[in-house]
């Protein structure tokens, strides 16, 4: 009970005491007045036992409200002055309008019968009304990013921000991979990192090894990546997946613990004062693009959301040329690919890890 008082006085404080809380189950939010802050054997509780058989009127709504908001809800010494009262037949409710030191103006309610002090009274159709409201500006939203077409230049950048173990980057990942083989050097497509990680150290394993196997090059980057990706994604898998790509397995190690050792990651991943470790490779990139989770794909500077097939990262990335080349004609597969690692399509294209 302690803790709902001291909820209840720390919103007043702030001048706002009418907190929008929404619920699907309920019409009225309610507290139990008598009950929830301990007021039995005073005058006020009194009050209640005597006033609840016949109901209030507006005077005795006025000075109960008063006296509660004054003696419980306030810290000691505010002028709490009640404004208007009005009883509103809807709803069986007191609306008790009140100012709160002279400065601040605010509203509460209060049951006929003194017994129950409600914060907000909100009905389902408004809930639903809002509800509904919100899902459709989303549903608005998604439709134009993934119908944004990126500014045009001769060689359109290509910047795609993935966590190694979230399943939506894995996604767009196999998603990207055909249209890397298309273009090959005729767009600048890159896969970074999302600043932070979600997945422990088998993701900060993994972030380093696809760093450092890109610098192997174009061909053995892809092989590695299509092996991958297609597997469980282990450890075992990725030890694996180097050997068929002909990637040193030990030239990988040296330089991701050259990365390691420069960027502290493996102290980071112990720091518990955030929820989830840094990881501040492209953090420049990151904070360039506001990229909030993976996956996040910029083409030219615009962060565009297209479909994850093949077939609408092209037209995504061919929508930055200047002059398109033959291959943005192609045909690719418009199948989604599953997220997570292994094989298998879906029809969902949505989905990430963020915090």
């Amino acid at each position: 009970m302690k803790k709902k008082i001291a909820e209840f006085k720390k919103n007043f404080n702030k001048q706002s005491f009418v907190v929008g809380i929404m619920m699907a189950t309920v019409f009225l939010i309610v507290i139990g007045f008598a009950f929830s802050f301990g007021l039995k054997g005073t005058a006020f509780s009194g009050a209640i036992g005597f006033l609840g058989a016949k109901g209030l009127d507006s005077g005795e709504a006025a000075s109960m409200m008063q006296e509660l908001v004054k003696n419980n809800l306030t810290t000691a010494g505010t002028k709490v002055e009640v404004t208007g009262v009005e009883y509103k037949k809807g709803i069986g409710l007191y609306e008790v309008q009140m100012k709160l030191g002279g400065k601040a103006d605010t509203t509460a309610f209060l049951s006929k019968d003194g017994k129950y002090f409600i914060k907000e009274a909100v009905s389902l159709e408004e809930i639903r009304k809002k509800r509904e409201a919100q899902e459709v500006a989303t549903l608005k939203e998604a439709e134009r990013k993934k119908n944004l077409k990126a500014p045009k230049t001769k060689k359109p950048e290509v910047d795609v921000f993935i966590m190694s173990h979230c399943p939506f980057g894995t996604q767009v990942q196999k998603g990207f991979l055909p249209v890397m083989k298309t273009l090959g050097q005729k767009a600048d497509i890159e896969f970074k990192f999302v600043d932070y990680l979600m997945h422990g150290k088998k993701e900060l394993d993994e972030n380093l090894n696809q760093y450092c196997i890109e610098k192997e090059g174009t061909k053995k980057h892809l092989s590695y990546l299509e092996c991958f990706l297609g597997s469980s994604g282990e450890v075992a898998d990725s030890t694996r997946c180097m050997k068929e790509a002909g990637i040193s397995e030990n030239k990988i190690k040296m330089c991701t613990t050259s990365m390691d050792k420069k960027f502290s990651f493996s102290d980071k991943l112990k720091d518990k004062s955030r929820k989830y470790p840094i990881f501040d490779l492209h953090k420049e990139d990151n904070d360039k693009y506001d990229v909030k989770g993976s996956p996040t794909v910029v083409v030219n500077g615009t962060i565009l959301e297209p479909n994850r097939d093949a077939n609408s990262i092209l037209k995504a990335v061919c929508s930055g040329f200047e002059d398109a080349p033959k291959e943005c004609e192609e045909g690719l597969s418009t199948k989604i690919p599953s997220p997570g690692f292994g094989g298998g399509v879906t029809t969902a294209s949505n989905g990430g890890c963020a915090e």
